[in-house]
Order: C-alpha cells, then sequence, then structure tokens
C-alpha cells in the first residue's frame, strides 16, 4: 500500500510540475517591419483631416535595432532578415521610399503589456510606433504622423500639414501583411521564434 501511495504521489507531483512548465513557457515572434512613404498622395483634391498625434505612454525602445539579450525584446541579425528584396523594389519604385526597416524578436504579450516599437524614421517626415500583441489571435497597431506631401498646393484649400491614422489588425502567422494609406504604408511579417534553451 505505501508504494501503491507513492507512485500516485509521483505522478501528482510530476502532473502538477509538467503543467507548470508548458504554463510558463512563453510563446516567441520574429517581428519584421517596412514603412514607406509616397512622394505624393494619389489625390491632390482629397481633404486630409489633421488629427492629433500622441505618444502612447506605455513606453518603447528607442530603436529595435539595439535591444539586449535578456530583455523581453531581442535584435535580429540583419542577414537573417526576408523582407530585403520587398525594401529593394519599394525603393526602386520613383514615388516611393523605404522609412525604416526594422526586425525583432519578443514574447507574444497582451495587448495592455505589449511595448510600443517606435519606427525609425525621423529623417523622412514619417514618425509612429507599432505594437505586436497577443490575444487568441496575433495584432498589429499602427499608430503614425506624416508629413502631408500636398499640404503646399494650388488648389484653394490648404491641407492638413501633418496627418495621422491609426489602425489594429489581425495578423497571420508567416504570411506578409499590408497596412496601407495613400501616403504611406507598412509591411508586416512575423514568425514563430523557438529561443534557444
Amino acid at each position: 500500500m505505501p508504494k501503491l501511495l507513492h507512485k500516485l504521489f509521483l505522478i501528482i507531483l510530476m502532473t502538477l510540475v509538467s503543467g507548470t512548465v508548458m504554463a510558463s513557457e512563453d510563446k516567441w515572434y520574429t517581428v519584421e517591419v517596412i514603412s514607406f512613404t509616397r512622394s505624393a498622395s494619389t489625390s491632390n483634391a482629397e481633404r486630409w483631416s489633421e488629427l492629433p498625434y500622441q505618444e502612447d505612454g506605455s513606453g518603447g525602445f528607442s530603436s529595435a535595432d539595439n535591444l539586449s539579450p535578456g530583455s523581453d525584446l531581442l535584435s535580429v541579425p540583419k542577414e537573417q532578415w526576408q523582407l530585403g528584396p520587398h525594401a529593394y523594389s519599394i525603393n526602386r519604385a520613383p514615388e516611393m521610399t523605404v522609412a525604416s526597416h526594422q526586425a525583432w524578436r519578443q514574447k507574444g504579450l497582451p495587448r495592455k503589456q505589449a511595448p510600443w516599437i517606435p519606427l525609425d524614421t525621423k529623417a523622412n517626415g514619417i514618425y509612429g510606433n507599432i505594437k505586436i500583441s497577443l490575444s487568441r489571435y496575433l495584432h498589429a497597431d499602427v499608430d503614425i504622423k506624416l508629413e502631408n506631401p500636398d499640404r503646399y498646393n494650388n488648389q484653394g484649400f490648404m491641407p492638413a500639414r501633418d496627418i495621422s491614422f491609426k489602425t489594429s489588425k489581425k495578423i497571420r502567422l508567416g504570411k506578409l501583411f499590408y497596412i496601407d494609406h495613400p501616403l504611406a504604408g507598412v509591411i508586416v511579417l512575423i514568425e514563430r521564434y523557438q529561443p534557444e534553451a
């Protein structure tokens, strides 16, 4: 009888330990993002509203290129980036310019805990942040402000100097995803990442 109790105790203990290990396993993802601008909007007659732009107070990182191991974000060596051909194609288009190209690895965190990652684009007339979060699905939240290339024109009205747009989209793993706007856009690719033990 003591041997039976001992075996039963070991089975329960192993079940509890394995459940704790499984619960503590974090899902990690590799995120690669390209942001780009267009030199002019598709229609000068379109009136853009000027919306106030506010940086999110939840914090972020100065650059996804300067992330330290041990944090919840890890940098990705450039030789492992996958969207280089897309960046090249965008830069070859006469009306488009790559504003930023970044890649990092992060834990899948709920929206309230996931950090905002700044798009490192201040010299290109576009500013903004992206947040990748995990609930039932992966989501990308984008919050961008950009200079309106049509703010100086002879159309009889003064367009907004700056344009802001925000959006939240569900992202599928391994699928290229576009967040588009007549004056700018963001391309996102997210894949699972298995950290080394």
